[in-house]
């Protein structure tokens, strides 16, 4: 993988690469199959698509969106798996939640969640 124009990392776990075209499409597959990133875009692009993955993520449980952003915050500083443990207890933890019930009734029933965060 060459060099990309921007590496951008929003905190959320997600890396945008912004690229230009024709060097773009001989290291998407390489970028993809190493898990180095979640998307290839091209330049300029980057803003947008990472509004759009905020939105995606903004639609999901806000307790299950903490836990992942806590873990995923852990892994830069600890070896990920020191972190496994803390992964089962966090998804355990889900199934306690009302919100768990309601994503799974809004989906069933074609509907968005109301989140209580509960």
């Amino acid at each position: 993988i060459t060099k990309p124009t921007r590496l951008e990392n929003d905190n959320s776990g997600a890396v945008l690469i912004s690229r230009d075209a024709a060097s773009m499409h001989n290291s998407r597959a390489s970028a993809m199959r190493a898990i180095f990133c979640h998307e290839c875009v091209e330049q300029g692009h980057a803003v947008g698509v990472a509004l759009q993955m905020a939105a995606q993520v903004a639609r999901q449980s806000p307790v299950a969106v903490r836990y992942c952003k806590e873990l995923i915050q852990g892994a830069r500083t600890q070896p990920v798996n020191s972190l496994l443990a803390a992964e089962r207890e966090r998804f355990v933890d889900l199934f306690e939640l009302e919100d768990t019930l309601e994503g799974v009734n809004a989906f069933l029933e074609k509907r968005p969640p109301q989140w209580t965060r509960r």
